[in-house]
């Protein structure tokens, strides 16, 4: 009778060993099992904090704020699970008290925890002011179309202004020279802004773009092992794989040659290609560019056109200004509705007609910044200031205000360096 007890006895211990390793084990399994999902949330959790901080940012440049940058520099994430269980006593042999005979277990606990912590920062330093106050470079601005972002998208958002020497040969035949200043700006003063726009798209059909090479650095030293001895320089030209063909079949008319006459017909380095294949023995500074530009019986020659770049503190301002007229003032074409106006905006200029070019730029379906949301859809991005809210839609009539999220969070990463960041001290403490 005492040894039948026994052995219930033990067959219980070890079914309850059993379910102890059982415990732990699929506790085990239960934290390695959520670490994709884990990984996941935080990385959408940064992805929403970093979007709405860009609009925030926005926001506060539409009511002249200080813009404030903050950064992420570290996420730890815990999760621990542990269970505690009291065995009985067993006691073996004859004469063994009423006590002795009881089969008591003691306290039992299980617990699964999990936290996580980040370290988070003011971007604040003299480097990092720095780099948001710098011009983008046209190395960056190269960086951005080859990832397929239209260039029309580009210009409006990072160019400020457009500059060049004019030629025009008027009806008496007679050439006269003169430098217009086009600028990037929703006042229209002098249809400045109306001929930025109408410059930009005919560039854009005619495949304007950059290409890149690496040239010898002037502050190159070779005894300082901190300086490169090429750095990457930028430069702008016509890229006859993004021209549109109907656009070039308007030049190519004017020529009276056959297609790609308007390519063969630049001079120098203007046609992409020639420039970056050649490896300088010098530093060299950007060459003087000549472009020119024949509309229907009116021909106009440029020459010694420059594009002047915004910083990203000019970007944010811009699109600040932007939120503040209601946002869906600029519109934006995609690279291949170039071609499809090429006529009309070389008619419009020819004939200065400014009400028709407006017309034209603004009648793109896509608008640079949306943040009208129609009721209850869900937002991209979201912020709050003042007791007002802004919401970004997640739709695709936000398709290009995402494309300057995703612009704006890659030249903030550019401009960031790992002292930038906030750094939490370790200690350690030995005996």
């Amino acid at each position: 009778m005492c040894t039948g007890r026994i052995g219930i006895r033990l067959r219980s211990a070890l079914a309850l060993l059993g379910v102890v390793a059982c415990a732990v084990v699929s506790g085990c399994a239960g934290i390695d099992a959520s670490l994709t999902e884990r990984v996941s949330n935080i990385n959408a959790s940064l992805d929403q904090a970093i979007n709405d901080g860009i609009l925030l940012n926005i926001v506060r440049a539409s009511r002249s704020q200080p813009l404030t940058f903050v950064a992420v520099s570290k996420v730890n994430s815990t999760q621990s699970v542990s269970l505690s269980n009291g065995l009985p006593a067993l006691s073996f042999g004859p004469g063994l008290s009423t006590a002795q005979h009881q089969f008591v277990f003691g306290s039992n606990s299980i617990s699964n925890s999990a936290s996580g912590n980040f370290d988070l920062g003011p971007l604040a330093t003299k480097e990092f002011a720095a780099g948001v106050s710098t011009d983008i470079s046209l190395v960056e601005l190269s960086t951005l179309i080859k990832e397929g972002i239209p260039r029309d998208l580009l210009f409006n958002l990072v160019v400020d202004s457009i500059t060049y020497d004019k030629s025009i040969t008027g009806p008496n035949g007679v050439d006269s020279w003169g430098t217009e200043y086009l600028r990037n700006d929703l006042d229209d003063r002098n249809q400045s802004y109306a001929g930025f726009r109408a410059t930009a798209l005919i560039l854009t059909a005619l495949g304007y773009s950059i290409e890149t090479r690496a040239d010898i650095n002037p502050a190159w030293d070779a005894s300082d092992k901190n300086t490169a001895k090429y750095k990457t320089t930028g430069h702008l030209c016509f890229d006859p794989l993004l021209a549109d063909p109907n656009a070039m079949k308007i030049l190519d008319d004017q020529l009276g040659k056959s297609s790609g006459a308007y390519f063969r017909s630049l001079k120098g380095n203007l046609v992409c290609g020639k420039w970056s294949n050649i490896r300088p023995t010098k530093f060299e500074h950007a060459p003087d560019t000549s472009i020119a530009i024949p509309l229907p019986g009116y021909p106009v020659k440029a020459r010694f056109v420059v594009f002047k770049m915004r910083s990203i503190y000019g970007i944010f301002g811009f699109l600040g200004r932007l939120l503040k007229k209601g946002g869906n003032v600029v519109r934006t074409a995609e690279d291949q509705e170039g071609g499809a106006i090429q006529t009309d905006l070389y008619e419009a200029l020819r004939q200065n007609k400014w009400e028709k070019i407006k017309h034209i730029y603004s009648n793109f379906q896509n608008q640079l910044l949306n943040t009208s949301p129609p009721g209850g859809a869900p937002c991209f991005a979201s912020a709050s200031l003042g007791g007002e809210r802004y919401c970004v839609p997640d739709d695709e009539s936000a398709a290009n205000t995402k494309r300057v999220f995703s612009v704006l969070a890659q030249l903030m990463a550019l401009k960031t360096t790992a002292a930038d960041l906030p750094v939490t001290p370790t200690v350690r403490v030995t005996p």
